[in-house]
This record gives C-alpha cells, structure tokens and sequence, in this order.
C-alpha cells in the first residue's frame, strides 16, 4: 500500500526487496526466527488441542470432502510439524520462494480510488518501474540483532502487603509495598494463556484542549515503538518465539496496559509491564510513519458518505470539541512527538493507583514471584489523581 498518488514509490519498495531476496536469498538468522516462530505454534495449537473450536473441525473436513485436502488429526499434525521442520533448509525455502517468484507471465494489479483515476500508470510506466529496479545496486540485507537485554537496569524487588479472599468470584486480591493492587483469578477455558490488563483512572481527560492530540496519540506513538534498549525491530525479533503480547494505551478516562501470555514467556511479560512503565520511548521514524499514515487516511475520507453523516452528527451534539468530533489535518499539526512522550511518562509515573486483573491458567505460587519482582517494583508517589467528566455543549 502506497501513499495517495504515490504509485511508484510504493511499487518499487515492494518489488525492490522482492528482487533483493532473488539476488541474495534471507539470512540465516531470519531463517531461524520462522523455525522457532512455527515450532511455538505448534507448540501452542497441541497444548490447547481440547480447547480447539468446532469450526475449525469443519473447515477441514470441507476441504478434505471438497479438495481432497489432508484431514489430519491433532496428534498427528503436531507430531509431523515436530518431526519435519528440523530437517527443513533454508536452500529448500529459498528454492521454492525463487521458483515462484520469476520475470515471466507476470500480473500486475493496482487498485486505487476513484479520483486517482488519471493518475495510475499504464503498462509501459509500470514496465520502466521494473527496468529501472533491475539496474540499482541492491546490497544484501543485514538482519541486525540486538544483544542487549531490554531493560537497561533490574527493578528493586518488593513484597507482597496483604491478602485476601473474594469468594463470590473465585478472586484474590492482593496489595503490593508500593500500593499496587492485583487481583488473581485462576481458570481453566485455555490450557496455557493468561490475560494481564491494568488500569488507573485518569487518562486524556486530564489535559488541555492545546495538548489533547499529543496525548490522544501518546499510547499508540509508544506501543509503536520498541521498550527500553530495544528499539521496535530489535523488540519484535527479541519476541520471535514468544507467545506474548503486552500492550499500552490511554484512552479518554484512563489508562493502562493490556495483553496475554503463555507461561514460559511470564517473565518477558512482566519485563514488558515494566518496561512500558519506566523505560518508554518514541522513536523518531515511528513518529513520522504514525503521522505519515494518518494523513494518508484522512486523504479521502470526504468522499465516504459513511464519515460525512457521522462527521455531521457529532458536530451538532458537540459542536466542535476537539475531545469529540474527527480531527483534521490542521488538529494533527499539533501532535508532538515530545509531548507525547512527556505525557505518556506523566499518567505512568504513580503505580500505586493501578489496578492489575490476571486470569487465566496458573496458580498463585507461580504469579506471585513476578508480582514482587515486577509490579511491586514500580514507581509511586501516591498522587491519587481522579479522571475529569467532558461536559458536551
């Protein structure tokens, strides 16, 4: 997908690193990654085997009725994927990536809107594109991995203050040194996932109008960019594997974090919860591709009916609160990637109003190690700030 009226720009990316893998193949430690990442797959789909929707059941056995398709069971595919996928090359991959990937009998479709209509290119253009990329010197890619652990420095372990029981709800609630409250609900609906999420009242209702776009785009601005010592490429190959996912975010009234794991990864999802806290960051080019692509979005959002009557509506019940009607192109000038930051590192400076609901499959000896290493390490001030209620006009 390109920009607005930037065809060429965006086909030759995606032809240019299509050629790069003809001339030099992927790298070992890419080739690496893909293993570990469908071994962990397979991993995860044999554990939870009896967990394992019915439709899925179906669409196999369609496929095996309809296109004589292999209708396996669940032992039988984890056993092959485990027993197979050793024994795979990356010469075997990349041979049969290259068989596909040839110069003849070729499609080539672009689909855009309507008012780029005398815009898109003919065949002859989109030919040129291709001679053009034939004769750049592609260098092979360098697959760069970072070493360094992702937080600079171990948290200050704390304990656990008190305990105890809300049994109409099968609940424990625990409260951390740090003020911190936790509430720990075991289950048994997967064999091996578990649900983090924390929340604190307080979010972009607490800003002005002036600094409202920064902190509207705060959360998604650092949950685009890497934690710590990693930045986001080197984040998302460290994660290769893994089956984590820890998110942050601030939305009108609070904020917070939310995500799952499985329980070998517990501690990378624990390290990221404190990360997010203590270690944000906004990189310069996620800024810029964030930004980049909203304004590529609102290109022509004018043209869809669906946008202008809702657009409409939310003017006549707030008139023009920026809190409540659809920025514009002038409203996204005033994001700032400072800003931004500063005001992420402000709503998660005091833990101590944080509420962490876990559940899922562990038990309580193999979370409460983490509780104390983590979320009790947090930083508090004990500010007890409370969300402000918008008052439409």
């Amino acid at each position: 997908m390109s920009k607005p009226g930037q065809f060429e720009d965006g086909f030759k990316a995606v032809v240019r690193e299509l050629d790069r893998f003809q001339r030099f193949g992927f790298t070992e430690s890419e080739f690496k990654r893909a293993i570990s990442s469908i071994s962990k797959n397979n991993e995860s789909s044999y554990v939870e085997r009896d967990k394992r929707k019915s439709d899925s059941y179906v669409n196999t056995y369609l496929n095996h009725f309809l296109n004589d398709g292999p209708a396996l069971g669940n032992e039988d595919r984890y056993e092959l994927t485990k027993q197979l996928l050793p024994t795979l090359t990356l010469k075997e991959v990349e041979d049969i990536a290259k068989e596909f990937y040839v110069d003849t009998n070729r499609d080539v479709l672009i689909l855009a809107p309507e008012t780029d209509k005398d815009k898109l290119p003919d065949e002859a253009a989109v030919n040129s594109w291709f001679d053009s990329i034939d004769k750049e010197d592609l260098k092979a890619y360098e697959d760069k991995v970072s070493d360094l652990p992702m937080l600079s420095k171990a948290p200050v372990k704390g304990s656990i203050k008190s305990e105890k029981s809300i049994d109409k709800i099968e609940t424990k609630e625990i409260i951390l040194s740090n003020g911190v409250k936790v509430l720990l609900k075991p289950t048994k609906f997967k064999n091996d996932e578990i649900s983090i999420n924390a929340y604190s009242p307080g979010g972009t209702s607490l800003y002005s109008d002036a600094d409202y776009m920064s902190a509207s785009f705060a959360g998604n601005l650092v949950n685009s960019s890497g934690i710590g010592q990693l930045n986001t490429v080197e984040l998302q190959k460290s994660l290769t594997g893994k089956d984590v996912n820890i998110s942050p975010y601030i939305s009108e009234r609070a904020e917070g974090l939310r995500g799952s794991t499985d329980k070998e990864s517990l501690k990378t999802a624990f390290e990221m919860v404190y990360g997010y806290f203590t270690e944000p960051r906004i990189e310069d080019d996620v800024f810029q591709s964030v930004i980049s692509k909203q304004k590529d979005m609102m290109a022509n959002r004018e043209n869809d009916p669906n946008f202008v009557y809702s657009d409409a509506i939310q003017r006549t019940l707030y008139g023009n609160s920026i809190r409540r009607v659809p920025y514009s192109l002038k409203d996204l000038e005033n994001v700032n990637q400072a800003k931004a930051l500063e005001i992420y590192k402000d709503r998660f400076a005091d833990a101590s109003d944080f509420t962490f609901v876990i559940v899922g499959s562990f038990t309580e000896d193999e979370i409460k190690p983490y509780l104390e290493e983590y979320l009790a390490a947090l930083p508090t001030t004990n500010r007890k700030r409370r969300s402000k209620r918008f008052e439409p006009i």
